[in-house]
């Protein structure tokens, strides 16, 4: 068990050094040693897959790896090629809908492309999340089912789940744009999500191709509320794109607008959070008005939480699972605390628990260390 641990901790080490480093950074040139399963699970549970493609196009990579191992990756691409082009059709004839009944609408993985500059390997899966008022799904719904498609039964109140009954494809109509995987937002959370979606959708402006996109400050806003309420702040991926929109955004961006609705939103801490949690881990550089303002309490907190926590976790599917149980109830305290600690408003004794303390405690002891750290390496 102990050794399992620590080759998936290794895993998720090498997973944040590629993506530091590039899609040009090779493995076993800067001689990481790979466990090929452990980099499997870990690579696709934070739906960086699209890594893995370098091992069939590196020759020193495949003298060292199995060919079962290069096999599954070839298989896994051919996958993703097949989802790709099926993506491209599903999103075409919804964008030619769209259009038709002049329905504002908002093509997530489609948004998130646009802003993050990846191309279409980073995102593509074998779905579509769509985001729309409330009031447009039954017409949505009417039109997919017409053309075949299935609603799925299962599923939560947050949105409508249609699967193709061939293909597998599957479309997810969305009126909030933030929800748990797993979990429900409280009536404050619930009140500020339909508020923040309402005026997300408000502002956002249709283009040519059928989809709506929103002003950078909101689309920014938006990753990060999906990050921290879908994600439950886990998941490599996720985190790293944040950091890149804001390389590839931040000149265009309005960050005075940025903090101003952050703070209309009660959103500030979170956000600090978010953002200095993916500068310390990827080093990105943090917007200037962040750099300037952290408070101690976020300097403090983002020591708390380490890549490894953030990288390793159960796949949602199996989150019900008794043999995941004891992994989830870490997952969903950890998580608990730090929506807790981050509050905007929140009472001096509510925070007098042992496990708030311990946490803290833990958090302040790897603060004081990388400081002394940071001061012995700048002597």
């Amino acid at each position: 068990m102990v050794a399992s641990t620590q080759k998936q901790n290794s895993m998720a080490s090498l997973l944040v050094t590629w993506l530091k480093k590039g899609e040009t950074f090779c493995p076993t040139r800067w001689n990481f040693v790979i466990d090929e399963r452990s980099l499997y699970t870990a690579a696709t549970r934070n739906k960086l897959h699209f890594l893995l493609l370098h091992f069939l196009d590196c020759p020193e990579c495949r003298r060292r790896l199995s060919k079962r191992f290069l096999t599954h990756i070839a298989n896994m691409q051919l996958l993703l090629f097949a989802n790709i082009l099926l993506y491209e059709s599903e999103k075409r004839k919804l964008s030619v809908f769209l259009k038709r009944k002049n329905v504002k609408a908002m093509c997530f993985k489609h948004a998130d492309m646009e802003a993050g500059k990846h191309n279409a390997t980073h995102y593509v899966g074998s779905d579509i999340d769509v985001l729309t008022e409330k009031k447009n799904l039954p017409l949505i719904l009417s039109e997919y089912l017409h053309r075949g498609y299935q609603k799925k039964e299962e599923g939560i109140s947050k949105e409508i789940q249609l699967v193709h009954p061939s293909n597998k494809f599957q479309i997810d109509l969305h009126f909030l744009i933030a929800f748990p995987h797993n979990g429900e937002l409280n009536a404050y959370e619930y009140e500020m999500v339909t508020r923040f979606t309402r005026d997300f959708l408000r502002f956002a402006r249709m283009r040519r191709d059928g989809f709506a996109y929103a002003p950078p400050e909101y689309h920014f806003l938006s990753m990060i509320l999906r990050f921290w309420y879908n994600d439950m702040v886990l998941g490599l991926k996720g985190l790293y794109d944040i950091g890149m929109f804001y390389v590839n955004n931040h000149k265009t961006t309005d960050w005075e607008r940025f903090f101003v609705l952050a703070d209309t939103y009660g959103l500030k801490k979170k956000i600090q959070f978010v953002l200095a949690t993916s500068s310390m881990i990827f080093n990105f550089p943090l917007p200037r008005t962040v750099a300037k303002t952290l408070p101690l309490q976020v300097k403090v907190l983002i020591h708390g939480v380490t890549s490894d926590d953030i990288a390793l976790f159960p796949p949602v599917s199996r989150w019900q699972k008794k043999s995941n149980a004891q992994t989830v109830q870490k997952k969903y305290l950890a998580y608990s605390l730090l929506t807790l600690l981050l509050s905007e408003k929140v009472s001096l004794r509510r925070l007098m628990r042992p496990k708030i303390l311990r946490f803290v405690s833990r958090a302040w002891i790897a603060y004081i260390r990388s400081v002394f750290h940071l001061y012995a390496y700048t002597r």
